[in-house]
């Protein structure tokens, strides 16, 4: 029979959750607004599309519980977005410009250095 481990017992600690956007990255709105502009795109259309819009909201969702491929996201964000908007590499493009929070990765590292 196994024996039970308390939070304390080494055995206990199996994974680090982090969170992404402005956790692991610097705060990325003012990223995503100057790509919206590059885009043709009014400057909250990413944080309108993601956040405020039903759809858009749903689609993200799906995506994180791998309901839909990265793929499918993007055709459907894309469309969201505009009819001129590409799909390919939609989230890439957006977020390719936000920096890294180099502390969290440091922590992030040393975490999973730690084991």
């Amino acid at each position: 029979m196994p024996q039970p481990t308390d939070s304390t017992s080494p055995q206990a600690l199996r994974g680090l959750i982090l969170d992404f956007a402005g956790v692991l990255t610097a705060d990325p709105r003012s990223v995503h607004r100057a790509w919206c502009e590059s885009e043709g795109l009014q400057p909250e259309a990413w944080r309108a599309t993601l956040n405020d819009n039903p759809e858009g909201r749903q689609l993200y969702a799906a995506l994180e519980v791998g309901q839909i491929s990265q793929a499918e996201w993007n055709e459907g964000t894309a469309a969201l977005l505009g009819a001129h908007v590409d799909p390919e590499n939609l989230m890439g493009r957006a977020w390719s410009g936000v920096p890294t929070a180099q502390r969290m990765a440091a922590l992030a590292r040393a975490a999973r250095d730690a084991g």
